[in-house]
């Protein structure tokens, strides 16, 4: 199985241009991925730079037929002049799909800095080797006290699906809402969070649980993040995108992920600056799901 994980930025390249054929263009470069989880797509946002895309998540979801897509709506207001606005992540995926939960993430008020509501996009796929539950999120960029609180909370979604994991099947309850349905303990975290590398929030997200998530590396290396980005706004650098913010469980953990890191050869075709310099994937053998993330060996030492 392959998968990618990017945020995309509302479709916009570094050149201004909105554009989600072009988005999903490079995404095939990178890979003929099975799951693509992706990052901040719009609905109704004409006020957002250089959007002239009314509907994000039907357009991504068009160009990508065979693939099953699911949205996970964090901001969901309505405007006066533009009517519903609608602001997420998505996943699509051509692994069969049991079930999908959407996980609105805490957002204790932080009236200091800028924020917005977070979601947790959670899909359980169908595999040879049982139920994988592929989780992607965004997490605050402005307030540490609601980031560090999102990322607890991620960490008791993964503590509830271990629970969840021992339900027994309910015979009589077969074919309505209350079947039992396989969720499993198996899982991987995927998005951009937001985080320094030397952020509390990182190991909290990765800090050894039973259960959790964790992330690893090739023997004898340690793991890095897959990049870092210097934000043109903000005198900070930030793991954000892809390896340096994703993880996986123990139980996910049979075989070795190969990641592989590829650079955008059409500068002007590079979507969303956190991405523009690599983009990762993890490769696992069709047979079944696996985790340890290697260092990347194609961009930059973070």
């Amino acid at each position: 199985m392959k998968l990618i994980t990017w945020n995309i930025q509302w479709c916009r390249g570094v050149d201004g241009n909105v554009d989600p054929a072009r988005i999903v263009k490079h995404a095939r470069e990178f890979a003929d991925f099975d799951v693509l989880c992706l990052q901040e797509v719009a609905r109704n946002y004409p006020g957002l730079e250089g959007n002239q895309v009314p509907d994000q998540f039907q357009a991504l979801a068009d160009l990508l037929p065979g693939f099953v897509a699911i949205e996970g709506i964090a901001v969901d207001e309505f405007s006066a002049r533009d009517g519903r606005r609608q602001f997420g992540n998505m996943i699509l995926s051509r692994v069969p799909v049991g079930q999908v939960f959407r996980h609105l993430l805490p957002w204790p008020a932080d009236p200091r800095v800028p924020t917005m509501p977070r979601v947790a996009l959670e899909v359980v796929l169908a595999t040879a080797a049982g139920p994988l539950r592929v989780t992607t999120s965004h997490l605050e960029f402005y307030s540490a006290v609601q980031r560090e609180a999102q990322v607890e909370r991620l960490r008791a979604l993964q503590a509830e699906a271990c629970g969840h994991a021992a339900d027994a099947w309910q015979e009589e309850k077969r074919g309505g809402p209350f079947e039992t349905r396989q969720r499993g303990p198996a899982g991987i975290l995927t998005g951009d969070f937001n985080y320094e590398v030397s952020d509390p929030s990182m190991l909290g997200c990765s800090s050894p649980m039973r259960p959790g998530f964790r992330v690893t590396s090739m023997p004898g290396r340690s793991p890095i993040p897959a990049f870092r980005m210097p934000r043109p706004w903000a005198s900070t650098t930030r793991c954000s995108g892809t390896a340096g913010s994703s993880a996986a469980t123990s139980s996910a953990c049979p075989r070795t992920w190969r990641r592989a890191c590829a650079r955008s050869r059409s500068t002007r075709g590079r979507p969303h600056r956190t991405i523009s310099r690599c983009c990762s994937n993890w490769t696992a053998d069709r047979g079944g799901p696996s985790s340890a993330i290697a260092p990347c060996n194609f961009c930059p030492p973070c």
